[in-house]
């Protein structure tokens, strides 16, 4: 199996493409609460379904989004998502996926203790060019909000005020005060894993390590903006919207 692409710059996309959605919200008077986690988004069709119609964006997830993409650029192959979330094993069973299975880190660190494969000593190509690391921040809370608010940013408009959920109690929380017409902010960023992804059921590493190792890492890499990294990767007008 090949990826064409690396997550990092499909995240950058849903990013890019939830600020554009994001604008015409705001123009309405209307809260949006983002997609990229799917516990929350469960959290919002079944106990929230007036603000799921109403506030959910429509942008698919960064999962979603890329399983798309690498399909329509290689429909023959196989897609495979690995990453420290169990949610996404049902959202990969959705009607309209592109995803053809879902793998947990633990999954895959059992797969390589029984063909005896130590991935430190494994050679791997250059990877070249590498993505936003706005792209690479959406795994912790507050990530994908910094990064719609870069998209802003660097667009020069006037910027809007966000709110991150952090956990699942804060999210219904936040739900609450939306449906009841409290919620203050523009957008309402929801993780029902405390600290995020980096915090899901499925990870082989604690949160804070990992969170660490990704801030000493993003002091290595180019400070792309997220417009540099839709040009570089090609992906700035693929649409990835949710076809209703």
């Amino acid at each position: 199996m090949k990826s064409a692409m690396k997550l990092p710059s499909v995240l950058i996309l849903v990013a890019d493409t939830e600020y554009a959605e994001l604008k015409e919200h705001k123009a309405e008077g209307i809260p949006m609460t983002t997609s990229c986690c799917p516990g929350f988004v469960n959290m919002l069709k079944i106990h929230f379904p007036d603000q799921y119609e109403k506030n959910k964006s429509t942008t698919l997830s960064p999962m979603m989004a890329l399983a798309k993409k690498l399909k329509h650029d290689h429909p023959d192959h196989g897609i495979v998502f690995i990453g420290p979330c169990v949610a996404k094993k049902q959202e990969a069973m959705e009607e309209t996926t592109a995803v053809d299975y879902v793998l947990t880190f633990e999954e895959l660190v059992a797969l390589f203790a029984a063909k005896g494969i130590v991935p430190s000593q494994v050679v791997v190509d250059n990877p070249g060019d590498y993505p936003s690391n706005f792209g690479r921040d959406f795994a912790h809370s507050g990530g994908v909000a910094a990064a719609v608010a870069e998209a802003c940013r660097e667009r020069g408009d006037e910027p809007f005020t966000f709110y991150a959920a952090n956990g699942a109690s804060e999210c219904k929380k936040q739900l609450m005060l939306m449906k009841f017409g409290k919620f203050n902010s523009n957008i309402l960023e929801g993780m029902c894993c405390e600290g995020g992804c980096v915090a899901g059921p499925g990870t082989i590493q604690d949160a804070n390590t990992a969170k660490g190792r990704m801030a000493k890492e993003n002091k290595e890499t180019d400070q792309k903006t997220i417009n540099e990294s839709l040009e570089l990767f090609k992906v700035k007008d693929f649409d990835i919207h949710i076809q209703k």
